[in-house]
């Protein structure tokens, strides 16, 4: 990796890309940046056509000096259609992803809708899409009634959809039926692949890569309104359901493990970054992340109210998350 590069991070929601996409705008100048989603493209929200958004990419671009896209080193979003920037510039492309457990993932979606909607509707800002992606006869669902009403049957939709169709929405998997030669060719278009489960060490090996140098919590983390561990039932079907999001899942893992191994030096940078992020992100969290800080706290203010010791619960984990 070298500033040579053009990354496009493709940001499959919920697999920790909020953070990595943070960092990314705490970090580098905004000439730097380039987020490719529906409201810079002013494309619609609620239902994804390809067409569209490549033809929005075209405009946004187009607009863009010669100048400007020499300027670019960072390109992300949940919108990033296949190839669509890679003449941008004469940097190289480089396509980087996370991906996470699928059925974890879903269950993370349900968690996320359901706190942004009860957090809106406590400030009554109750929008149309809550009603289309997550609410059944104007009710907050259980898990099972949104994955059946809403998950398995809502379609276009980036932010609701499975892992195969995300990238075969972008353009990245040929559509059509599954087949392991097709997911094969789909992650050899991405030069690194992480994970949510090593997200840390896979952030911090991105970090020092491009010179990151300061550092914040995780970002984005959903309240756990479902557990997945304490339904075996459901956890078996939605494994039954995936098997293409988890053959996906798999042939990553086994892509990732290919590329630790040529790349030796990736432990000792973790390592080492892992010493410089303990050090100074519990300052840099105070003084670079204090709108955060306020928001957080602002959000969090009626549970305060309501319950005093669920509020400290919370405050003190916060507080432990900056020095671990």
């Amino acid at each position: 990796m070298s500033t040579d590069c053009l990354y496009i991070f493709v940001h499959l929601p919920k697999s920790a890309g909020t953070t990595l996409i943070t960092h990314l705008q705490k970090n580098f100048p905004a000439k730097q940046l380039l987020e490719v989603n529906s409201n810079t493209l002013n494309c619609q929200r609620l239902v994804f056509a390809i067409d569209e958004y490549q033809a929005a990419i075209k405009a946004k671009l187009a607009s863009l000096s010669l100048q400007q896209r020499q300027n670019l080193r960072f390109i992300y979003s949940h919108g990033t259609v296949a190839h669509a920037f890679d003449q941008l510039s004469t940097k190289k492309p480089f396509y980087l992803t996370f991906f996470r457990d699928p059925a974890e993932r879903i269950v993370s979606l349900y968690n996320y809708h359901r706190q942004v909607y009860e957090h809106n509707s406590a400030k009554e800002q109750n929008h149309q899409h809550y009603h289309r992606l997550l609410l059944v006869n104007d009710q907050v669902p259980s898990f099972w009634q949104w994955y059946q009403q809403k998950f398995t049957q809502i379609k276009n939709h980036l932010g609701l959809c499975t892992m195969v169709k995300f990238f075969q929405y972008l353009g990245f998997l040929a559509p059509g039926r599954v087949s392991q030669t097709k997911l094969q060719a789909m992650l050899a278009q991405f030069s690194f692949v992480g994970f949510t489960q090593t997200f840390t060490q896979d952030s911090l090996y991105l970090y020092h890569q491009w010179g990151v140098k300061r550092f914040f919590i995780n970002q984005n983390i959903s309240n756990q309104y479902f557990d997945l561990q304490q339904h075996p039932k459901i956890s078996k079907q939605l494994k039954k359901d995936l098997q293409d999001d988890y053959q996906l899942y798999t042939l990553a893992q086994q892509q990732r493990q290919a590329w630790l191994k040529k790349h030796p030096e990736y432990h000792s940078i973790v390592a080492h970054m892992k010493d410089k992020q303990q050090m100074f992100r519990p300052w840099q969290q105070l003084f670079y992340g204090w709108p955060e800080n306020w928001q957080w706290l602002k959000t969090h203010w009626r549970s305060f109210a309501a319950n005093k010791s669920s509020f400290l619960r919370q405050y003190k984990a916060k507080l432990s998350s900056l020095f671990n």
